[in-house]
């Protein structure tokens, strides 16, 4: 696998869409309902539960899940919603799996990828999609705002990620809804909680936050309420090198 290179993603992306399109043209219909994302987030603390197969930083962590499996599993456990990594190059993962853990679970599902065109939007709503990852650090403003607006029409929750505090006055001029700060550069591949405990404490109280990345124990997500006031968390290593991902679910969401 060739080294990841967050500038390169949009170029890998444009030469995917035939790709993309092959998948719209063959899903006739949505074929679930829509499960909206911010209902699901009023617990204490709210797991967003990943489908992970490998990433840049940590390589293969686990090529033979069956995403459907998974994703009930940790449903089961009382995660609030599901992520599914579908970029193929680096993560291993296919918007198939994203139409298998959508048909398998009846909470909200995140379509987790770098997302620069139209056509990605629509695949990943007809996939099954609530919520879709829009990076801010791998998009000008324009193209945040194009896409911002084009996932809201489409009916799919708009995610948008920051990393450092210095992305958030673009972000904010959106209104968003929902904000996750990811606690790994991707630049870099770098966590740094300290950056994103700043950004946690930088982004506005009306707006909903979520902290990914880099969380491996009880005490992280303890450490990370304390801090930043959030109470949702995405995790995906962690959970995907776990032989008993569900234990794992429960045993975070009794922090205190």
């Amino acid at each position: 696998m060739k080294d990841f290179i967050l500038s390169e993603m949009k170029k890998i992306k444009k030469e995917e869409l035939p790709e993309t399109e092959k998948i719209i043209a063959e899903t006739s219909g949505r074929g679930r309902g829509r499960f909206p994302v911010k209902d699901e987030l009023t617990g204490h603390v709210n797991i967003i539960a990943e489908i992970k197969k490998s990433s840049p930083s940590a390589g293969l962590i686990n090529g033979t899940v069956s995403p459907a499996d998974q994703a009930l599993l940790y449903k089961n456990a009382g995660a609030a919603a599901v992520s599914v990594l579908t970029e193929k190059n680096f993560f291993n993962g296919s918007l198939y799996d994203l139409k298998k853990v959508s048909s398998a679970v009846n909470i909200p599902v995140l379509c987790k990828d770098f997302i620069y065109f139209e056509a990605q939007i629509k695949a990943a709503y007809l996939c099954g999609a609530d919520m879709i990852l829009l990076i801010a650090k791998s998009l000008e403003h324009n193209e945040l705002k194009e896409l911002y607006t084009i996932c809201l029409e489409t009916e799919i929750t708009p995610l948008i990620e920051v990393h450092h505090s210095s992305e958030l006055g673009n972000v904010l001029n959106l209104y968003p809804e929902i904000i996750l700060v990811n606690m790994r550069n991707l630049v870099t591949l770098e966590i740094d909680f300290n950056t994103g405990f700043e950004t946690l404490q930088n982004i506005p109280s009306g707006i909903k936050t979520i902290s990914g990345s880099g969380i491996s124990s009880a005490e992280d997500i303890k450490i990370i309420k304390n801090k930043a006031g959030t109470d949702t968390f995405l995790i995906g290593t962690s959970l995907m090198e776990k032989s008993n991902p569900d234990e794992f679910i429960q045993e975070l969401k009794n922090v205190c």
